[in-house]
């Protein structure tokens, strides 16, 4: 039986979407009992990269019993689909407090809005901040709970944030490409932002949010403090070859999923990010099943997956700009991804710049990264130990994130 949900609390929806991701399980079950004739026949194609292990597992295959190995494969298989669908029953079925939105608004323009999420009355000149987050995810990632928000260290560390809430795209937004992005919703909140701060603000940008950040400080450098990009890809073809295999084979189905300009859907982007790692999502609901039933760990999970459930549609434009021209053609890595008309070179930016990268990143690629990181002279890299969600948010995000982060914006003066 599943535990009560709390009254008036919007049922989850992750993990999004649900039939591929029961589907996907299904098949590695079936796909595992289907190889084993090809697994001890020696006639499957082995990555490269798996050579040891390949060696290691023909030496022991030799010596196991064939019936009984089989058997297993199928009792380790029904387990794993078992602890998965548990998983998924017990995240979708417990009690949630619903979020209210944080910070005062300060600016709106059609969807979007401006927060200030200064933990504090006064802001101080030069101190005051524009986080940018990804247009894809909702932005209080950035202030996800009293313990784990970004915002507060900020607060803490003598900055005023103000977290720019793209929202999902309204009757205007639905034909905004990068450019209307930039130029009409982006552009107007960093000049808010800098006029309640003294003149200039600090900017820093997340995932897809420092592509839209670096754009922002190429165009405006009397008004820019500084730049500090997190996570933010650059060079899309050092991706990995398959995953751009992937966009590529995808491209068909985008156009005609956006065809009539019809934004690109949450589960459509969830299933493209889903195919990067088809066994991501199993494994996080697998350790979710056997977390103790109340636990810190345990809430901060649900948090996290609501979080991801509750995704933003991209317009179509953007969707098809950052399928085609930023995975397809490299625009940026290339240095052709114009705004406004004019090139996006980060080469010629003149401001701090500070970018966090992570080794550890699946959805941002530390070569993708760094590529952008190397272009601009005298910007300062750190490396994180901690995942692209984990770095802004995970348990050790105040130790290899916050802190360094807080001293490099606090020694600018």
């Amino acid at each position: 039986m599943l535990p009560p949900r709390l009254p008036h609390t919007p049922p989850p929806l992750g993990p999004r979407p649900l039939p591929l991701h029961l589907a996907l399980q299904t098949w590695i079950a079936l796909s595992s009992q289907a190889a084993l004739p090809l697994l001890r026949s020696g006639s499957i194609a082995w990555s490269p990269k798996l050579e040891t292990q390949t060696q290691s597992l023909a030496r022991k295959l030799r010596d196991a019993d064939p019936e009984a190995f089989a058997h297993a494969v199928t009792v380790q298989a029904g387990k794993t689909v078992a602890e998965f669908i548990a998983g998924v029953r017990a995240y979708r079925g417990a009690g949630r407090t619903p979020r209210r939105a944080r910070g005062r608004v300060v600016w709106r323009e059609g969807a979007t809005c401006l927060r200030a999420l200064g933990y504090s009355s006064t802001i101080t000149p030069g101190k005051a901040i524009l986080l940018v987050p990804s247009l894809i995810n909702r932005a209080h990632i950035l202030d996800l709970t009293d313990e784990r928000s970004l915002c507060r260290w900020l607060t803490a560390s003598g900055f005023h944030p103000f977290v720019l809430d793209w929202g999902a795209p309204g009757v205007d937004e639905r034909a905004f490409g990068a450019d209307a992005y930039i130029l009409r919703r982006l552009e107007p909140a960093l000049a808010q932002v800098a006029a309640l701060g003294g003149g200039s603000a600090h900017i820093g940008g997340y995932c897809m949010g420092g592509l839209f950040a670096t754009a922002l400080a190429a165009r405006n450098p009397g008004t820019c403090a500084s730049l500090s990009l997190i996570a933010t890809p650059w060079d899309f073809h050092a991706y990995d070859a398959a995953a751009i295999a992937m966009v590529k084979a995808a491209r068909p189905i985008i156009e005609i999923l956006t065809e009539n300009g019809a934004p690109l859907g949450v589960d459509s982007i969830q299933t493209l990010f889903s195919l990067l790692d088809p066994f991501l999502t199993v494994a996080k609901f697998r350790r979710f099943n056997a977390m103790p039933k109340a636990s810190a760990q345990r809430d901060t999970f649900i948090q996290l997956e609501d979080w991801l459930g509750d995704g933003v549609p991209l317009s179509a434009p953007l969707a098809r700009q950052a399928l085609f021209d930023w995975f397809g053609a490299n625009t940026p890595g290339k240095g052709t991804w114009t705004i406004g008309g004019r090139a996006v070179r980060p080469e010629r930016l003149t401001l701090p710049v500070f970018g966090a990268i992570s080794g550890k990143d699946h959805i941002v690629p530390a070569p993708s990264a760094g590529a952008l990181i190397a272009k601009i002279r005298g910007a300062h890299r750190l490396d994180v130990d901690a995942g692209h969600i984990g770095m802004v948010v995970g348990g050790r995000a105040r130790k290899v994130f916050y802190e360094p982060w807080a001293r490099w914006l606090g020694a600018l003066g």
